[in-house]
């Protein structure tokens, strides 16, 4: 029984070696898997936000003027007033819609003027002229019959940081799809602000790619925008709502260490465990162009199954090798034991033969004392 508990801790020391080292190595693949899904994620969604911004500015540039940077660096276009006549509204939505079909990746483009440009505009508040292809085919809107579009964060993020803006993601109102929208302002005489115009794009193809680039069955690939809202995310309901909204993620309000990092656009990874489920791998990165977070929570069972197997196989084969052991020593025992009984027996047969056979020999010599002519021995 000593022989076979110390073989046994022999050998499960040796299995739970083999199998924390296959652990550290899964989880170190599953690192490069992840990163690599999340950099994959990163660049097409900065490369489509870029193609946005390059051609707003091909399109400002093209039709007001060349674009410029003022000493921040901040991008702006500049209208030079002398060379330039300010299209009219038939001719805004013609060169909007012109450049809606011309850039298919682009689901709606705007382009709105300060009060003072449009004095005689059917719109309340100015004129604004928004294209659309949401539904498949353009439609146009003119934004001052129906709102002041001058506090909508489109045009005053612009406006007021005079620079290019990426606005928080929108649901627009004909296919209720999600939006992001890139404004860029237009400057006048004196860089006096004269107008902002606004490029959509849809998420869905953010969506889609994370459902592409998922490292394991069951992970999940999400975009939050800088207010913690779902831009991208498996399932559609939970889009624009905040993780606070959505029960599933109330295992993470314990760590604000999280939300901490992800607002300083930082890159981590948790080991998340939550109370209505399994533990599970967190990883995030930010975007810096728009200042959003990719991120991808990976179960634990998904990462780690080669290694649960492999566990559970190892435990196996050791419990079956123990009693394997057990049985193999229990039948050499026995058959030493029966190997002793029976020298033991033969010992002891052996020790009645010798004992009858000296029993046949006189115990005292000479054997008659008082006969001298006689002398009698005896051997065996």
């Amino acid at each position: 029984l000593a022989i076979v508990l110390i073989g046994s801790i022999v050998l499960f020391v040796g299995f739970g070696s083999t199998i924390w080292i296959a652990r550290h190595e899964v989880e170190e693949e599953s690192d490069k898997n992840v990163n690599r899904s999340i950099e994959l994620v990163q660049n097409y969604v900065d490369g489509q936000l870029q193609r946005v911004e390059d051609v707003s500015y091909t399109l400002l540039s093209s039709v007001f003027g060349a674009s410029t940077r003022n000493a921040q660096g901040d991008a702006f276009v500049s209208i030079n007033p002398a060379t330039f006549q300010m299209p009219s509204e038939e001719e805004a939505f013609c060169l909007l819609e012109q450049f809606l079909n011309t850039n298919p990746h682009v689901c709606g483009v705007a382009i709105g003027f300060e009060p003072f440009l449009y004095t005689e505009t059917k719109g309340e508040y100015g004129f604004a002229a928004y294209v659309t292809n949401v539904s498949g085919k353009n439609e146009r809107l003119s934004l001052g019959e129906i709102h002041d579009f001058h506090q909508k964060e489109w045009y005053a993020g612009a406006a007021s940081t005079n620079r290019q803006y990426w606005s928080h993601p929108f649901r627009e109102t004909s296919q209720g799809k999600v939006v992001a929208c890139f404004s860029v302002p237009l400057h006048g005489v004196n860089d006096r602000l004269i107008g902002v115009m606004a490029v959509d794009i849809d998420t869905e193809l953010f969506r889609q790619k994370c459902e592409e680039v998922s490292p394991f069955p069951n992970a999940d690939v999400t975009i939050v925008d800088s207010d913690f809202r779902f831009i991208a995310h498996p399932d559609s309901d939970l889009l624009l709502k905040t993780i606070e909204e959505t029960k599933i993620y109330d295992d993470y309000k314990a760590d604000s260490s999280i939300r901490e990092k992800m607002q300083k656009h930082e890159s981590g990874k948790y080991l998340v465990n939550k109370r209505t489920a399994r533990e599970a791998l967190f990883y995030f990165s930010s975007l810096e162009r728009t200042g959003w977070t990719i991120s991808i929570e990976c179960p634990s069972s998904d990462v780690f199954s080669g290694v649960r197997k492999m566990k559970r196989d190892s435990l196996l084969i050791g419990l079956l090798s123990i009693i394997f052991m057990l049985f193999c020593f229990l039948f050499l025992v026995r058959r030493t034991n029966m190997g002793t009984q029976e020298k033991a027996g033969i010992e002891r047969d052996l020790q009645i033969a010798s004992s009858i056979q000296m029993g046949m020999l006189p115990k005292l010599y000479p054997a008659f004392p008082d006969r001298n002519e006689i002398d009698i021995y005896g051997f065996l």
